[in-house]
């Protein structure tokens, strides 16, 4: 994917894209912790504590995928 010009301003298409995207990947990281801090509760069975914990961690990657490609695709569109 060719990068932009370091020296072209950013327009407010461009600006409202990055915005989203900040505010995306802070919901999926929110929403890792928060699940993670439940998953504690299972603390006192590790198998299942451990299962959950891999289990967030794949949700969590889906998620910044997720923001990612919103946010290309809204780069494209500018």
């Amino acid at each position: 994917m060719p990068q932009p010009d370091p020296t072209t301003p950013l327009g407010p298409c461009e600006n409202e894209c990055i915005n989203d995207q900040v505010g995306c990947l802070r919901a999926a990281k929110d929403n890792f912790l928060e699940d993670v801090a439940t998953a504690q509760t299972l603390a006192i069975f590790p198998p299942l504590a451990i299962a959950a914990v891999l289990y967030l961690n794949l949700v969590y990657q889906d998620d910044i995928d997720a923001c990612n490609k919103s946010f290309f695709g809204c780069m494209r569109n500018c």
